[in-house]
């Protein structure tokens, strides 16, 4: 998709189509919502931004390139040793969220160069809420930015493609604004139970916690995010799950820091009540706050905007537009921002250790838990975090040169010896400090992880049919489970063009089950981005399902086969033994070798997609098995790494 410019050419981005202006001969109307297709016979000026966005991430790796980036500017500006609180950097706290950054406006500066096509006077309309493509578009021409409608959408604007489509875009717009604002609804008491009784019934629990003589382990964990698994136990944390179980059965104790949960809300009380080795985060501002945490923070924040304010000197440009001024502004605000949490967090988090003694702190995503870190640190406490994600080369969660005044975990437990390899050639771990355990996530696989090859026919048949018929999919179509990613960023930017350029089209006698990612808290667009190009292509749209809360591994064997993009799900498919097809529409794809090592087959079309449901075809033992090996050391993880945790605690072991 292109665009000849005219002198004086105006390009106006709106969310959705609803909201675009009249026709002009000299504007270019962009509709950013992700799902948005325009039926035939739609104006020709209002194009949508989905195709530009699968031109340049098919062309360009954004990933790596923004990493690049951020690395070259952080070691250019001596940032890891600038950004310093207390003897500890923060520079590679913020890595991650400024990767994220770098990579947004990297897209807006390809996806601008593919729209404005020609020289020439330019002007953009830009939705306020749209500060990525506002800081590229302010280096090419006069910006104007434009607030969203408060009122009802005017009737002169174009229709949308039906009524169903309409609805779906206006409830898309709805969930991203809920999703940039962070906001889970508010925070009532319950009526029925005053707040007094929960401080008391929790404050009965911390003693219960402190007289236990037993070994205590901290455990760090999210319950909104919790795998479901056909087990008795039910839903359970899906990276720390299993090694809190065999933690448990080696006769430790074990305290849950819950993530997430407020004691004052009724949902989240009701979660908490109902286990007793949990404790919400939020009681920390409550049992454990200080005076002095404000203060603290304060001084902190003083001494990161004087730091922040002598980096000016190193710019920071994306070919040819100078975002230095951006990026500044950026990494103050965000990394004020967890000053303004962490540091305060830091200290509650020393008063909680100081008052329950425990003997080891387990958590996961490390990256962003520097306030357990230090705290931990500071007391001599090990930590031990487990690997949550795929670990690749270039993962901005973890750093990538050792630095003295960072804190990392006493052991990182990852996977297999392919992520432990990633860990030591980057020079940021020393060998004592990872350990190759396998995959916690998979140990909760009711089947105690055996193959599909394994399980007995009867039973097998048996379960699929049953997970089949559960979600709607006939007997007679093929079932293919979709895994997606929680960003809405990455969903419009690399997930939503593979979708179109995979899925758009007739889809005779398949089923699409997307699996959502366990932070997703709504449908996503999926369901609406496959209805409208079937509207707008003329054909039927192939059934749809969406689901979030199923265990994972018997989706997986009841299907036909999972398409993955940049998805865990993709290794979990090679463990379960489905068929296992990979988008290959984007630079950045099968970052583990996946199809190399014969583990998954490439898919660029609609056309490959169907021949390979057509005749599917598994890899096969011999195949898999060098790959698993690799990346998910056979038997369970779980108990393993809690006989490592044991054994730091018996031997004293210490930083």
């Amino acid at each position: 998709m292109s665009s000849t410019k005219v002198p004086g050419h105006r390009f106006v981005f709106v969310h959705h189509a609803s909201a675009a202006p009249g026709p002009s001969v000299d504007t270019t109307i962009v509709v950013l919502d992700p799902a948005w297709t325009p039926a035939q016979g739609s104006r020709a000026d209002v194009r949508p931004i989905r195709p530009v966005f699968g031109r340049v991430t098919a062309e360009h790796d954004l990933f790596d390139l923004a990493l690049e980036l951020v690395d070259a500017w952080g070691d250019g500006s001596d940032a890891a040793d600038r950004l310093v609180v207390d003897d500890v950097t923060y520079w590679f706290r913020m890595r991650e969220a400024m990767w994220r950054w770098t990579h947004e406006r990297l897209l807006w500066r390809h996806s601008l160069a593919v729209l404005v096509a020609s020289a020439g006077d330019l002007t953009f309309e830009i939705p306020a809420a749209e500060t990525a493509l506002r800081d590229v578009a302010s280096g090419l021409g006069p910006v104007s930015v434009v607030e969203p409608a408060t009122s009802g959408e005017p009737s002169d604007q174009p229709r949308p493609t039906s009524e169903s489509a309409g609805a779906g875009i206006r409830a898309f717009a709805r969930r991203v604004l809920r999703r940039l604002s962070g906001r889970r609804g508010p925070v009532t008491p319950s009526p029925g139970r005053p707040p007094a009784g929960d401080r008391h019934l929790l404050s009965g629990r911390v003693q219960a916690m402190i007289d236990d003589p037993r070994p205590r382990v901290v455990v760090l964990t999210t319950p909104t995010t919790y795998q479901r698994v056909v087990s008795a136990t039910g839903p359970r944390d899906p990276v720390l799950g299993a090694v809190v179980d065999a933690l448990e059965r080696l006769g430790t104790a074990i305290t849950l820091v819950a993530i997430g949960l407020d004691d004052r809300r009724d949902a989240d009380m009701a979660i908490i009540a109902a286990d007793q080795r949990m404790l919400p985060m939020t009681m920390f501002r409550t049992r454990w706050g200080g005076a002095t945490d404000a203060a603290r923070a304060d001084s902190a924040r003083a001494s990161l905007s004087a730091a922040i304010g002598g980096l000016a000197s190193c710019p920071f440009e994306l070919d040819g537009v100078d975002l230095t001024a951006a990026f500044l502004d950026q990494l103050s605000h965000e990394l004020l921002r967890i000053v303004d949490i962490d540091v305060p967090q830091q200290a509650r988090i020393g008063r909680f250790l100081d008052e329950l003694q425990p003997q080891a702190v387990l958590l996961a995503q490390e990256g962003i838990r520097l306030p357990w870190l230090i705290a931990a640190h500071e007391r001599r406490v090990p930590v031990f975090a487990v690997q949550h994600g795929i670990l690749y080369e270039g993962h901005p969660g973890y750093p990538h040169r050792r630095h003295p005044a960072v804190r990392r975990a006493h052991t990182t437990f990852v996977y297999g010896p392919y992520e432990r390899d990633v860990l030591l050639r980057r020079g940021a771990y020393l060998p004592d400090e990872v350990s190759v355990v396998g995959s916690p996530r998979l140990d909760l696989d009711a089947d105690d992880r055996k193959d599909a090859e394994a399980v007995p026919a009867p039973t097998a048949a048996d379960e699929r049919a049953a997970i089949r018929t559960s979600l709607g999919v006939r007997a007679s179509d093929r079932m293919l489970v979709i895994s997606t990613v929680n960003l809405p960023f990455v969903q419009a930017a690399h997930l939503a063009p593979m979708l179109e350029r995979i899925l758009g089209g007739p889809l005779p006698n398949v089923h699409l089950v997307f699996k959502l990612h366990p932070g997703e808290r709504d449908d996503g667009p999926y369901r609406e981005l496959i209805k409208g190009l079937a509207a707008a292509g003329g054909y039927d749209a192939p059934p749809v399902t969406v689901v979030r809360d199923v265990d994972l591994l018997r989706l997986l064997r009841a299907a036909d086969g999972h398409l993955g993009l940049h998805s865990t799900v993709l290794t979990d498919a090679v463990a379960a033994g489905t068929m296992n097809l990979i988008a290959m529409t984007d630079a950045h794809a099968d970052i583990l070798g996946y199809v190399e090592a014969g583990v998954a087959i490439p898919i660029h079309s609609r056309a490959e997609l169907l021949a390979a449901l057509e005749a599917p075809v598994r890899a096969d033992e011999a195949t898999r098995r060098p790959f698993l090996e690799r990346h998910l050391r056979p038997g369970p993880a779980g108990p393993r790494a809690a006989a490592e945790i044991v054994a730091a605690i018996d031997g004293g072991r210490d930083r």
